[in-house]
This record gives C-alpha cells, structure tokens and sequence, in this order.
C-alpha cells in the first residue's frame, strides 16, 4: 500500500535566532493562547515535496535520487549571509494574519534565494521568512502587533 510522505526543505538557523523565536512564540502563547505554529521550530522554509512510498517509512528511489540532484545542484552555490531585520507580516484575507521574523533581501541575499530555488525546482516567488505566529484570527494579531512593529531583532548567520 503506498503512503504519501512530505519533506519539507528549510534553512535552520543557529541557536541562538532559534532560542529567540521560541520565546517570543511562547510570549505570543502567554498573550493569545495556543496557535497553530507555537510548537515549531524556526526555520526559513522552501517548500515541500510529496513522495509516495512504498513501505512505510522508506523514501522512494525517485526522491532519493531528487534530493541527491537538488543538494548537488546547491552545493555549488557560494554560501550567503542571511540577516534577520525586524518583524512584518502578511495577510491572509480579512480574517487572518501571520507575524513573522524578516530576511532583509538586498540584491546578493535574494539572488541566492532565487538560485536554491531554481535548484529546488520552485518557481513561484518566496519570501524568505521565520514564522513566529501563523494564520492567527485578526484579533489576536491586533493583542500582538503593537509589540512586534517597533521590536528590534537583528542577527546574521551563513
């Protein structure tokens, strides 16, 4: 019986950008209540991919072979320091926000993005984000926003 499988390809970033979002995620729980992403790690995602397995727990020899072709394909890539700069947010319609943790995207930062991208195969514009509080209801967003638009975080890593 074959089983869908999804991979998900993300930057992590080092402890210590990982140790703030966590508490400021937790600062969110303590403000609205539990949410969707409270409990997850920070990450900066590209995407997902779907397999379809065979045996439970075994990656198929076709995505074997995709993720070999896309590490190869971005190994050539010269690394890029990625630097987080404050907080933004994107809409999602009239009811629902998510707040997130900035990658400024000067010229360099986003022709790397868009080079691991072609390498992964996407081609749909990202913006490279770390998720604090995702899809939360407007009302919670208006508890939160006030304290996240003028916060400062600023951290860099490769």
């Amino acid at each position: 019986m074959k089983r869908e499988t999804e991979y998900f390809i993300v930057i992590a970033p080092p402890g210590p950008v990982c140790d703030y979002v966590k508490q400021l995620k937790n600062f969110c729980k303590r403000n609205i209540g539990s949410f969707y992403s409270a409990g997850s790690r920070a990450h900066i995602s590209f995407g997902k991919f779907i397999d379809e397995e065979n045996s439970p727990g075994q990656m198929s020899g076709i995505m074997r072979q995709c993720l070999h072709l896309m590490e190869k394909g971005i190994s050539r890539i010269p690394p890029c320091n990625i630097m987080i700069d404050g907080f933004r947010f994107f809409d999602h319609g009239p009811r629902f926000k998510t707040i997130y943790a900035a990658v400024k995207l000067d010229e360099k930062t986003l022709d790397w993005f868009n080079a691991v991208g072609e390498q992964l195969l996407i081609d749909r514009d990202i913006t490279p984000h770390i998720t604090i509080a995702r899809k939360i209801p407007v009302e919670s967003f208006n508890v939160l926003w006030p304290h996240f638009k003028d916060l400062k975080f600023k951290e860099s890593f490769s």
